[in-house]
């Protein structure tokens, strides 16, 4: 059995058409599956490691980790199912309003997870940056950028249900969405704002932040060398602390990051280059096929449309490879809900 998958562009733009076969279908709907399954499971772990340990929920960055833990696993339960039943019928059966209702979901989380991204990237630089002067110290404060980024995003989500831009299942779309072809200026401003833009200011912060967290080791390894053949630390190296007591008197003085800092730096850089590695190439896609003015061939939209996906079932993954204290706090977990259930 093959299914066929026509361009049916309405909205400016032919395509080719593209024979589907059965094998590929199933190779679709088992990644897909895969993808909504671990994206449930892990954000789900991710939310109960945080909110449970008490070291974790501490830090306010962690309310921003488990927020992007929250849109993960709506993806995975909102997004995820559908898109998999509509490449098994090769066709949205549920109607109109669903659709539109299905786009919209999709669109806004994607948006969150965006500013998510952006709302850490800002936090850990400044946190980095300004350690014992930044103002977002308390956890609980961190809940309101969350809430206004939830509000915000579902305002900018709207539009296309209002006249600006289109909600719509193309055939060679695996999913409701929207077409990109039907409004060049909602298009437009849409890549620019949640594509380039955020991208470029998430990857201008983490570059800062690399460059901080490279400083700080070489003033350790430094200091380390120094203490090894008996030396005093130079004076560019203490002009701001010229003994350990007066800079721990004036923590702000300090010039060494904690190792805790840069294992969270590190662990936020990975998570950050991996959403851009995966996410630009629906960005740049996109951006051809407006120039081009053709919608996509379904094989090369689902390939991009799956890339995004597997950011959402890889972050969980990310935190437990890099960061020893969420392993230490996920063990935690399942140790106490071991003992529960005897």
């Amino acid at each position: 059995m093959i299914s066929e998958a026509a361009n049916g562009s309405d909205a400016g733009g032919q395509g080719t058409d593209v024979i589907i076969t059965q094998a590929e279908i199933v190779i679709y709907v088992i990644f897909l599956v895969i993808e909504s399954t671990v994206s449930i499971l892990g954000s789900v772990l991710v939310c109960v490691t945080f909110t449970c340990i008490k070291t974790l929920n501490s830090k306010p960055t962690s309310k921003l980790i488990v927020n992007l833990a929250v849109s993960d696993a709506a993806m995975g339960v909102l997004v995820l199912p559908f898109t998999a039943a509509t490449v098994v019928n090769q066709a949205w059966v549920y109607g109109n309003v669903a659709c539109q209702i299905q786009a919209l979901i999709k669109t806004f989380l994607s948006q969150v997870q965006r500013s998510t991204m952006l709302l850490i990237a800002v936090d850990r630089l400044l946190r980095i940056r300004f350690r014992y002067s930044y103002g977002m110290s308390r956890p609980n404060v961190m809940l309101w950028p969350i809430l206004v980024t939830w509000l915000v995003n579902l305002v900018l989500a709207v539009p296309p249900l209002l006249g600006w831009g289109k909600f719509e299942w193309l055939p060679n779309k695996p999913s409701c969405t929207i077409n990109w072809l039907a409004n060049l200026s909602y298009s437009i401003a849409f890549l620019t704002v949640f594509g380039f833009s955020m991208q470029f200011v998430i990857s201008a912060c983490y570059v800062l932040i690399f460059l901080k967290v490279r400083a700080s080791r070489r003033r350790v390894q430094q200091t380390a060398m120094l203490s090894l053949h008996g030396e005093q630390p130079s004076a560019s190296t203490t002009d701001r602390s010229s003994s350990p007591a007066p800079a721990r008197r004036n923590p702000a003085a300090n010039p060494f990051m904690s190792k805790e800092e840069i294992a969270v730096a590190r662990t936020m850089i990975i998570l950050v280059t991996l959403s851009t590695v995966l996410s630009l190439p629906y960005i740049v896609c996109n951006l051809i096929s407006l120039i081009l003015n053709t919608q996509l061939s379904y094989r090369n939209e689902i390939a991009v449309v799956m890339t995004v996906y597997l950011n959402s079932c890889l972050n969980p993954v990310i935190y437990g490879v890099t960061n020893s204290r969420f392993r230490q706090g996920f063990r935690t977990v399942v140790r106490c809900s071991c003992r529960g259930e005897r």
